[in-house]
């Protein structure tokens, strides 16, 4: 069984987790759901804006903005496969637009698939990803290259709320950095946000 994430750096293109279930056995498997296990989540706020608008979407599954670890997600999928064939197929993931303003969920999540009457339980692996997408390069949100290298880029703040903006930024930072030494599949944009933080 193979995991793939795909999540990209822009709000119209919803994350998705790919799998591809290869039946090497002699018998048909009916897959019937595809559960989603919290391992890990983040809330990460933008720390000022400079008028950047949300986009929201429909898409087949939506996780919660925060989760605690253990809660569980499951989608019905119900394929059959064949002895000696594979299927694959992806689940489009969003959250529900925040109306305080932008911010990003990360999510770690243990993949399952759930199998025959008994609902047996087959591991896929463990999926990384940012909703509704991947802030990179986006918006007042973690420091990065941007702000160190140009001490100028948050002057429209104004001297006054521009420290609090900056430990906002540092604060982000840090709690990604920590969010994402953890183990997973992720995407390219995903790996980028990790090279991206300072």
């Amino acid at each position: 069984m193979k995991l793939v994430v795909r999540d990209e750096a822009i709000v119209d293109t919803p994350p998705s987790v790919e799998i591809t279930v290869q039946n090497v056995g002699d018998q048909l498997v009916v897959t019937r759901n595809l559960v989603l296990v919290v391992q890990e989540s983040l809330l990460i706020k933008e720390c000022a804006t400079e008028g950047n608008l949300p986009l929201s979407a429909t898409y087949d599954l939506e996780l919660p903005q925060r989760a605690d670890p253990g809660v569980e997600f499951k989608t019905d999928i119900n394929q059959e496969i064949k002895p000696n064939e594979a299927d694959r197929f992806a689940l489009k993931l969003r959250v529900p637009e925040d109306p305080t303003g932008i911010s990003w969920s990360f999510y770690r999540l243990a993949v399952f698939i759930e199998v025959g009457l008994t609902l047996e339980r087959v591991p896929i692996g463990s999926a990384v990803l940012a909703l509704p997408a991947v802030p990179l390069g986006s918006g007042v949100t973690v420091w990065n290259e941007r702000f160190k290298n140009d001490k100028d880029r948050l002057e429209f703040l104004g001297p006054g709320r521009r420290a609090e903006v900056e430990t906002c930024l540092h604060d982000n930072s840090t709690r990604l950095k920590r969010f994402l030494s953890q183990p997973g599949e992720r995407s390219p944009e995903l790996r980028a946000l990790e090279r991206e933080l300072r």
